[in-house]
């Protein structure tokens, strides 16, 4: 566990806000901001997800590792149930972010409807809860990490121990992945991991960001 402290954007949003009531993030509800405790990056992955999640300034990291012969609806429950743990009773004023969908090659078809459902199952464990949801296409997240789209799994490892290691501790590219969705929401509200590029923090601002402020621990 790691602690990054920042003071919260004090006189952004109504008296309300500034008061202490801390408005809750519904997607679907024509927001124009509310203020978020909790930001969770998911690489979604049937065999091995990544969640980094920051939770009013501390940063914690974790792999959802699922039995390969479990029967597959279980895994999906697992993965699905472990990210609404991370969000804990902040779920009204959570962010997730996630890795978004790829074009599959034909060699990859089955592998990529595989992930499909379980995006899917964790897509509607994120609505039925009420939790706010940015995907951000892979490339993005790759040029945000080293300024290649292009990047390998183990390029993006690297740049994470590189990047953000006085943050956080990374141990395979799956966390990797989730520590940079991380890292880009984080840059877009103000609270940066680490430094960026121009070309860096243009793929930053290229994710659908809602109008958030966060809310961080003093």
């Amino acid at each position: 566990m790691f602690s990054v402290h920042a003071s919260i954007r004090r006189g952004e949003g109504p008296a309300a806000a500034r008061a202490g009531a801390i408005p809750a993030c519904t997607p679907g509800s024509n927001i124009r901001w509310c203020i978020v405790t909790t930001i969770i990056g998911v690489d979604p992955s049937i065999t091995s997800t990544g969640l980094v999640t920051w939770r009013n300034g501390r940063i914690f990291v974790a792999t959802v590792a699922t039995h390969p012969a479990a029967v597959m609806a279980q895994r999906h429950h697992d993965i699905a149930m472990r990210i609404l743990t991370m969000a804990e009773r902040n779920r009204a004023n959570t962010l997730v972010v996630m890795e978004g969908r790829i074009k599959p090659g034909d060699d990859a078809v089955n592998t990529a409807l595989d992930l499909a459902e379980l995006r899917g199952v964790i897509n509607h464990a994120l609505h039925v809860q009420g939790i706010a949801r940015v995907d951000v296409h892979p490339m993005t997240l790759k040029v945000f990490a080293t300024g290649n789209g292009r990047a390998l799994k183990s390029d993006m490892t690297v740049a994470a121990r590189n990047r953000l290691g006085q943050h956080l501790h990374v141990t395979n590219d799956d966390e990797a992945d989730a520590a940079f969705l991380l890292a880009m929401a984080l840059h877009h509200y103000r609270l940066p991991l680490c430094t960026t590029t121009d070309k860096q923090a243009m793929a930053a601002e290229r994710a659908p960001w809602p109008p958030f402020t966060l809310d961080v621990a003093q």
